[in-house]
């Protein structure tokens, strides 16, 4: 999995989502670059303690959310979930078996929730 970004953001940067091994891509939003910035929303919480960051997207009745938990106490966590409009609960969670490369810093300013 995969977020690229470049750092600092600004309103003429490209963000994108890859999911699947290096080699073997299996998805990839946006393929292109048009009104990039506006496919994304980034939210930040602080949840008595534990942080959570989001960076979000929607391909048609799907949402997928990009997140990073930061317990106060414990070890962070890096995964996607996948939502489905009109269902409740995560349809898929995937959790990272390692820490990313990389971080959603900057992007608060330019993406809004």
């Amino acid at each position: 999995m995969g977020v690229d970004t470049a750092i600092p953001v600004t309103s003429d940067d490209w963000i994108q989502y890859r999911f699947g091994a290096p080699q073997k891509v299996e998805m990839v939003f946006p393929e292109r670059k048009a009104d990039v910035l506006e496919k994304f929303a980034y939210l930040f919480q602080n949840l008595n303690q534990n942080y959570i960051e989001e960076l979000s997207f929607q391909i048609s009745t799907y949402t997928y959310t990009v997140f990073k938990i930061m317990p106060r106490e414990a070890k962070e966590s890096y995964g996607v979930r996948i939502k489905r409009k009109g269902k409740s609960g995560d349809l898929a969670k995937y959790f990272c078996s390692g820490n990313p490369s990389g971080s959603f810093a900057g992007l608060a300013s330019v993406l809004s929730d």
